[in-house]
Protein backbone atom coordinates (compact mmCIF):
# COMPACT_ATOMS: atom_id res chain seq x y z
CA UNK A 1 0.00 0.00 0.00
CA UNK A 2 1.43 3.99 -0.94
CA UNK A 3 1.89 5.78 1.96
CA UNK A 4 2.65 9.89 1.83
CA UNK A 5 6.53 10.15 1.70
CA UNK A 6 7.26 6.80 1.25
CA UNK A 7 9.28 5.51 -1.45
CA UNK A 8 6.99 4.30 -4.77
CA UNK A 9 9.28 1.57 -5.76
CA UNK A 10 9.54 -0.09 -2.19
CA UNK A 11 5.39 0.09 -2.20
CA UNK A 12 5.34 -2.07 -5.18
CA UNK A 13 7.81 -4.31 -4.42
CA UNK A 14 6.46 -5.29 -0.98
CA UNK A 15 2.62 -6.40 -1.77
CA UNK A 16 1.84 -9.29 -0.05
CA UNK A 17 -1.71 -10.03 -2.45
CA UNK A 18 0.07 -9.48 -5.97
CA UNK A 19 1.42 -13.14 -7.92
CA UNK A 20 3.14 -13.07 -10.32
CA UNK A 21 2.10 -15.00 -13.88
CA UNK A 22 5.39 -16.91 -13.41
CA UNK A 23 4.74 -18.36 -10.08
CA UNK A 24 1.49 -19.06 -11.74
CA UNK A 25 2.97 -20.92 -15.02
CA UNK A 26 3.30 -24.41 -13.58
CA UNK A 27 0.21 -24.64 -11.91
CA UNK A 28 -1.65 -23.80 -14.82
CA UNK A 29 0.25 -25.92 -17.40
CA UNK A 30 -0.60 -28.84 -14.36
CA UNK A 31 -4.32 -28.12 -14.80
CA UNK A 32 -4.55 -28.22 -18.38
CA UNK A 33 -2.34 -31.76 -18.33
CA UNK A 34 -4.93 -33.10 -15.32
CA UNK A 35 -7.94 -31.82 -17.84
CA UNK A 36 -6.36 -33.07 -21.01
CA UNK A 37 -5.31 -36.89 -19.22
CA UNK A 38 -8.83 -36.91 -17.70
CA UNK A 39 -10.59 -36.10 -21.37
CA UNK A 40 -8.49 -38.74 -23.18
CA UNK A 41 -9.53 -41.47 -20.38
CA UNK A 42 -13.30 -40.59 -20.43
CA UNK A 43 -15.46 -42.23 -23.48
CA UNK A 44 -16.93 -40.36 -25.85
CA UNK A 45 -20.52 -41.11 -24.97
CA UNK A 46 -19.82 -39.82 -21.55
CA UNK A 47 -19.28 -36.87 -22.55
CA UNK A 48 -22.07 -36.52 -24.40
CA UNK A 49 -24.70 -38.05 -21.94
CA UNK A 50 -23.47 -36.71 -18.91
CA UNK A 51 -22.68 -33.29 -20.03
CA UNK A 52 -23.60 -32.29 -22.74
CA UNK A 53 -27.08 -32.99 -23.21
CA UNK A 54 -27.89 -31.88 -19.75
CA UNK A 55 -26.70 -28.43 -20.48
CA UNK A 56 -28.30 -28.32 -23.65
CA UNK A 57 -31.89 -29.86 -22.23
CA UNK A 58 -31.50 -27.57 -19.41
CA UNK A 59 -31.01 -23.93 -22.05
CA UNK A 60 -33.70 -25.37 -23.95
CA UNK A 61 -36.38 -25.33 -20.84
CA UNK A 62 -35.14 -22.49 -19.37
CA UNK A 63 -35.95 -20.94 -23.22
CA UNK A 64 -39.06 -22.43 -23.08
CA UNK A 65 -39.98 -21.37 -19.82
CA UNK A 66 -39.02 -16.96 -20.37
CA UNK A 67 -41.15 -17.79 -23.63
CA UNK A 68 -44.50 -18.84 -21.79
CA UNK A 69 -43.62 -15.87 -18.66
CA UNK A 70 -43.20 -13.61 -22.03
CA UNK A 71 -46.39 -14.53 -23.95
CA UNK A 72 -48.26 -14.79 -20.45
CA UNK A 73 -47.39 -11.21 -19.78
CA UNK A 74 -48.29 -9.94 -22.80
CA UNK A 75 -51.46 -11.36 -22.81
CA UNK A 76 -51.90 -9.48 -19.45
CA UNK A 77 -50.55 -6.06 -21.14
CA UNK A 78 -53.64 -6.65 -24.30
CA UNK A 79 -56.15 -7.39 -21.98
CA UNK A 80 -55.63 -4.49 -19.69
CA UNK A 81 -55.35 -2.26 -22.64
CA UNK A 82 -58.57 -3.51 -24.01
CA UNK A 83 -60.15 -3.05 -20.98
CA UNK A 84 -61.47 -7.24 -20.27
CA UNK A 85 -61.58 -8.12 -16.89
CA UNK A 86 -60.79 -11.99 -17.25
CA UNK A 87 -57.26 -12.99 -19.09
CA UNK A 88 -57.74 -14.91 -22.15
CA UNK A 89 -55.88 -17.89 -21.40
CA UNK A 90 -58.50 -18.38 -18.39
CA UNK A 91 -61.61 -17.89 -20.40
CA UNK A 92 -63.25 -21.26 -21.40
CA UNK A 93 -63.54 -21.84 -25.11
CA UNK A 94 -66.74 -23.61 -25.42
Amino acid sequence: CWRQGADPQQAQTKRPHSVSFSKMMPMRLAMGYTLSAFAKELPAWIIFTGIFLPVVLLLLLLIAYFRIKLIEENIVQLNYKSGSSAPLLLKPSV
